[in-house]
């Protein structure tokens, strides 16, 4: 089995994904913090690739709901939306109650005219 030669140069869709993974755990990470402004051409020298890769990563990032474009301006990181967090906790405060109710009902039966309670 013969292998094939590597390219010195990377494939532009692994160049752009390396770019899009370096960039979400610098968020992940508050490296990049809610509300900071760069532009291409600086990831682009912090990463060493050129810009084409880094504009495919930042559009991907900004589907996602990361980062903002700000027209001429460069990116910015968004601020969190602390009433979506706040949706998201109340959600899982429902379904958590639902599972423990049912894991119960499982074990011990169907309980009638139990309040959830909620915390």
């Amino acid at each position: 089995m013969t292998r094939q030669p590597q390219s010195p140069k990377a494939r532009p869709e692994a160049l752009a994904e390396r770019v899009y993974q370096a960039l979400k755990a610098d968020i992940f990470a508050f490296r990049l913090m809610p509300g900071d402004r760069f532009s291409e051409s600086e990831i682009a020298g912090r990463l060493a690739v050129s810009r084409t890769p880094v504009r495919q990563a930042l559009f991907r990032l900004e589907r996602e709901g990361f980062v903002e474009v700000w027209f001429r301006s460069g990116w910015q990181i968004r601020n969190f939306d602390f009433a979506w967090f706040e949706s998201l906790y109340d959600l899982r405060t429902v379904l958590e109650c639902e599972a423990v109710k049912r894991l119960c009902a499982a074990v011990c039966g169907p309980v009638s005219g139990a309040e959830p309670v909620l915390v």
